[in-house]
């Protein structure tokens, strides 16, 4: 499928919502508190988004979940769209409270 103007705007939006430049921005990393506070820019282009991509790419948007994992999946589908990707990437780190290793999320860009 081509992609439209609006389709790459909103793209971009979306992207600069999760504190990325852009959605070509490689170098950028995002932690899951980043995806959190996404979720308001997302809500706010949400009917855009449903209006001007296909029901594959927007299932998870239609579906209505909130959250980290929910907005994070949003960006994957409209990345797959655009043929880019979401890299996660994860690594531990040692709690002394409960003492055990928590896994900390880092997600990355690639075009």
């Amino acid at each position: 499928m081509k992609c439209t103007k609006q389709q790459l705007e909103l793209l971009d939006a979306v992207c600069k919502g999760f504190n990325f430049k852009s959605s070509s921005d490689t170098e950028t990393a995002i932690t899951r508190l980043d995806a959190l506070k996404a979720g308001t820019v997302i809500q706010q282009l949400k009917d855009q988004i449903l209006q001007h991509f296909p029901y594959d790419y927007v299932i998870k948007l239609k579906s209505g979940e909130k959250g980290a994992k929910a907005n994070l999946t949003v960006l994957r589908q409209m990345l797959r769209f655009h043929r880019k990707r979401l890299l996660s990437i994860r690594k531990y780190k040692w709690s002394t409270a409960i003492k055990k290793n928590i896994p900390v999320y880092k997600y990355n860009l690639l075009t």
